[in-house]
């Protein structure tokens, strides 16, 4: 095809070439842009990587192209942000991983609305609405259409970068993605007023050799500097000196117990927990009697060689693969460790729920149907257990569970298998290994747990009846996150919403061990605790324990060393809700409408304007004042 130039109106092709390897660009340089190695920062890709897409569309605009080719061009690009963001997990997973590209038609649609918005309203108003359209789309098709993954939303780029994300305890990082594109048209409109991008130089002033109108002068340049001032400006005002966190390397060990990790992460003064995190391995999970008491017996070994007395203990998801809550023999196994040690215990275990009426009596329910089964957190206190043991040990247990809402696709759960019968039936046919043992996505509102917290001793308890101490206690509340969960900005802040001053991470990331994305799933982290205030801390199966303070700074990973350990982490809490905490999901919301609105007004009055002239509908030519641009559409 040929073309014309997006600024100038000079011929210029626009060939398959071109077509296929600027959205390929782009694409790639967004997923790159994503934390993938320790010590190589890629975050600074993302503030350019849109502007070859923009470029692109800019010359399919000025050649009156096809719709056809907008749509190869949107479509493209999202390809190859995809495939680059999953090319490593179908190396780890194989080709099954390759589901995820039905997210390519999301991905494609805000290139595709701002096309239409180019070709019929012009570049401003197209640029001024691509970010707004970016971020609530974002937060639709990554939180609520299949596959529900937002693992790769852009504003989740930037994790690490600490001075940029603290804005986020506003917006949420759906804002934070809307900043990114938001750069990206800045910078490709400055990029299309430069004096080389025109056919013929600026008129220069009289007397000085210099143009009349300098292209810094011109409104994207104040636009990008504003841009880059809000989130510096905000920072400067929020982050408190980088010298207020003592990062305490915390090398794992066995029997020894790392000292505690993340100390002083708030004003001194400010309460904080003992965290205890137990990461017993991905080959020793606790699936019976045997197992589950080597576990306990780790626990024991850990609090005995504990330099202080934790306020907690943490068992990751996965190690304890039983219905603990449920099953009495397993629970009172719990409960009376629980009681010797005087420390409460967090776990996430398995639930049995009763099933759908639809299926109780059908005898060709599938196994997930006819007995449902959750993924729930759960805490144990040593009064509970007291009370347990010693009044009612055959008797359900009065606790409450947190079942875990968002799990992982294809790992947990099949989507859409509640919805379409066919599907699931079909799937558990062709993949029997698995496809009958998918776990039911809980409901319900988010669970703060809370914790009756003693003085703390020098040295772990010794005494069975420790948890009896009449000294005086207080009361603070914390909310367990579920691995997969994280990636779910509303389902924290609900926890947050609930009362919780710190947050629980409880997380397995066995299956995606020995790739990147471990290191980029402990990242956002980081996102998670800046937009509640909430410092989080992760105990995950096999190692790799830390904690992110309030503003996304972490303490040194605990390590991997394949064999069971545990480290001490200084959890501080924070009562203060933040603004995203009470709205979460106000910017994409607000954002949607502000797109909306200037649309509506772009279209009326350029309904005006064409009844006054009497003109027909047209697109807008690029260059020349107002009045020269009615002329050439008449």
């Amino acid at each position: 095809m040929v073309g014309l130039h997006a600024v100038t109106g000079t011929a210029r092709p626009v060939g398959l070439v071109m077509l296929v390897t600027w959205p390929a660009l782009s694409g790639a340089l967004m997923a790159l842009a994503f934390p993938w190695w320790p010590h190589i920062v890629t975050e600074p890709l993302a503030w350019f990587s849109l502007v070859p897409m923009l470029a692109l569309l800019d010359r399919l605009v000025a050649s009156s192209a096809r719709p056809r080719a907008y749509v190869a061009a949107a479509v493209l690009h999202a390809a190859a942000y995809q495939l680059g963001c999953i090319g490593l997990l179908i190396a780890v997973k194989g080709p099954l991983v390759f589901w995820l590209m039905v997210q390519v038609p999301w991905l494609a649609l805000p290139w595709l609305l701002y096309a239409g918005l180019r070709r019929w309203y012009g570049r401003t108003v197209a640029l001024v609405c691509l970010p707004l359209l970016w971020a609530g789309l974002e937060w639709i098709y990554s939180t609520h259409l299949p596959p529900q993954l937002p693992w790769w939303v852009m504003g989740a780029s930037q994790a690490r970068m600490t001075w940029l994300i603290q804005g986020i305890d506003l917006t949420g990082v759906w804002g934070l993605s809307g900043w990114l594109v938001a750069v990206n048209a800045a910078l490709w409109a400055l990029l299309a007023h430069a004096p080389w991008a025109h056919a013929t130089a600026a008129p220069l002033r009289a007397g000085s050799g210099c143009p009349a109108k300098s292209w810094l002068q011109t409104p994207p340049l104040w636009t990008l500097a504003l841009l880059a001032a809000l989130p510096l400006g905000y920072a400067a005002w929020h982050l408190p000196p980088a010298s207020e966190v003592t990062e305490i390397s915390a090398e794992p060990s066995e029997p020894t117990v790392p000292a505690a990790s993340g100390e002083q992460t708030t004003a001194p003064g400010n309460p904080s927990l003992q965290v205890l995190a137990i990461a017993p391995g991905a080959d020793r999970i606790a699936e019976d009697a045997a197992t589950l008491a080597a576990l306990l017996a780790q626990t024991d070994t850990a609090l005995r060689t504990a330099p202080q007395r934790p306020d907690l203990i943490l068992w990751p998801e996965a190690a304890a693969q039983l219905p603990v809550v449920q099953h009495l023999p397993t629970r009172n196994a719990v409960l009376a460790h629980v009681q010797r040690w005087g420390v409460p215990l967090l776990l996430v275990g398995i639930e049995h729920g009763e099933p759908h009426p639809t299926h109780a009596q059908n005898p060709d329910a599938l196994p997930w149907q006819a007995e449902p089964r959750y993924l729930a957190s759960s805490l144990y206190t040593p009064e509970l257990a007291q009370w347990a043991l010693h009044s009612a040990p055959d008797a359900p247990l009065p606790i409450a569970t947190d079942r875990k809402q968002r799990l992982t696709p294809f790992g947990e759960y099949l989507p859409l298998m509640q919805a379409w019968d066919a599907w699931a039936r079909w799937y558990a046919e062709r993949f029997p290994e698995h496809g009958n043992n998918w776990y039911t996505p809980g409901e319900g509102q988010a669970v703060a747990f809370k914790l009756r917290i003693h003085p703390r001793n020098p040295s772990p308890p010794d005494t069975p009846n420790n948890a009896a101490a009449t000294a005086a206690t207080s009361v603070h509340a914390v909310g367990a996150i579920t691995c997969f969960e994280l990636l779910f900005p509303t389902e924290v802040a609900t926890r947050a919403q609930a009362g919780a001053q710190a947050l629980l991470w409880l997380t397995n990331d066995a299956q995606a061990e020995g790739s990147a994305y471990i290191y980029q799933f402990a990242q956002f982290a980081r996102l998670r605790a800046v937009e509640n205030r909430r410092a989080i801390v992760r105990a995950n199966l096999d190692g790799d324990a830390f904690v992110a303070d309030a503003y996304g700074r972490t303490t040194p990973f605990s390590g991997r060393t394949g064999r069971p350990s545990a480290s001490l982490h200084n959890l501080p809490l924070h009562t203060a809700i933040t603004w995203y905490t009470r709205h979460p999901d106000w910017f994409p919301l607000a954002s949607l409408a502000a797109a909306g609105l200037i649309t509506a007004m772009a279209w009326l009055l350029g309904t005006i304007r064409r009844r006054r002239t009497g003109q027909g509908l047209a697109v807008l030519p690029e260059r020349g004042t107002r009045r020269e641009r009615d002329m050439l559409i008449n």
